[in-house]
């Protein structure tokens, strides 16, 4: 790349903070997220409080188990989720 002919201003990144700043508009983010413990975002996805929680691959096998009582495709799309986001 040549100095000073990029900008952050024509890239992808622009639409995702804007898109990113809409979902928080929306309520899809805690309230306080550097405050919420592991548990308490597995605990919150099994129960319906939210959509997905960011974590490592590793770490399938919890949501699984917390969650056995969703329907199967639900419960793979969110442990999915978390793979492809972790």
């Amino acid at each position: 790349m040549e100095l000073g002919k990029e900008t952050s201003a024509n890239s992808g990144w622009r639409t995702a903070l804007r898109k990113y700043m809409e979902m928080d508009e929306r309520g899809c983010f805690n309230a306080d997220p550097l405050d919420t413990t592991y548990e308490e975002t597995l605990d919150q996805v099994a129960t319906g409080r939210a959509v997905g929680v960011v974590q490592v691959a590793s770490v399938l096998s919890e949501p699984r188990a917390a969650a056995p009582e969703l329907p199967r495709p639900l419960r793979e799309h969110l442990i999915q989720a978390v793979g492809v986001l972790g």
